[in-house]
């Protein structure tokens, strides 16, 4: 793991954004060396699941940069200006989520909407995310296209309000498998810790759940879900690039993992 010689000769050079830049990324592929040697062991009873960094680029060719080192992506479409280029995007050898909110130039269930996530499946994305609240033909027709492409579909519902009681989550994530889901996403507005438990509780279950609590009260599911069956969480590219609330930068989410996966080690 990284540490000792490689932490001082880092330290040395913090003031240097090439060679720091250097370093950073050293540190990543260490990390990730560590976390592959902690998958392949028979010994240990958890499996981490990966660090989904979610990109929010207005120009396609802006994004493929962006990608490399990364565990896997998500691409939000919606916030594209210029699509020029999205093509390349979904070929890269980093795993893609194809995800389209509604545009704000074209908003609601759009058929440019739906384009975007067509054209993303049609050219590689390994998921694609479709909202469970989606009109059933829209829903219909990108089901049908991730099928065909060999793409899984993430079914999604997001309350940004509340999260609501377990019973009603639990309903919630059955409807999102009745619905055709590879993977649920549920996401809600934590205030308390006891509505983040209820959220971790969803995990639970025979079939894969990304489960996530927004806000500064649900940044603990980020990171702990993905050491309890999530099979991904989102994280933010930078600080300030994040796209939901409380969501935690790449790096950060990186070193805190770094020091659990440690921990679980001893």
């Amino acid at each position: 793991y990284y540490g000792g010689p490689m932490l001082t000769l880092g330290l040395l050079f913090l003031h240097s954004p090439s060679i720091e830049g250097t370093f950073q990324r050293i540190k990543n592929t260490c990390i990730k060396s560590r976390i592959n040697r902690i998958r392949a062991s028979e010994n240990l009873d958890f499996r981490r699941g990966l660090l989904c960094t979610s990109i929010a680029k207005t120009r396609a060719v802006d994004i493929a940069d962006v990608m490399e080192d990364q565990d896997m992506v998500e691409i939000r479409l919606d916030y594209l200006v210029d699509t020029s280029g999205i093509e390349d995007v979904f070929s890269h050898s980093v795993p893609t989520i194809a995800t389209c909110r509604s545009i704000p130039s074209n908003p609601g269930w759009s058929t440019e909407r739906e384009n975007r996530l067509v054209t993303a499946i049609e050219n590689g994305a390994d998921y694609v995310d479709i909202e469970l609240e989606s009109p059933s033909d829209y829903s219909s027709r990108i089901c049908q296209c991730a099928r065909k492409h060999n793409c899984k579909i993430i079914v999604s519902h997001h309350d940004y309000e509340r999260t609501p009681s377990t019973d009603i989550l639990n309903e919630i994530r059955e409807n999102c498998f009745r619905s055709g889901a590879d993977i649920a996403k549920i996401a809600t507005k934590a205030s308390s810790h006891r509505d983040s438990a209820r959220i971790i509780a969803l995990l639970d279950y025979h079939k894969p759940v990304v489960a996530v609590g927004m806000g500064v009260a649900g940044q603990i599911t980020r990171l702990t879900s993905v050491y309890l069956g999530a099979p991904f969480t989102y994280v933010s590219l930078k600080p300030e690039e994040g796209t939901a609330q409380g969501q935690i930068d790449v790096n950060s989410s990186n070193r805190l993992c770094n020091i659990l996966d440690e921990i679980m080690l001893q």
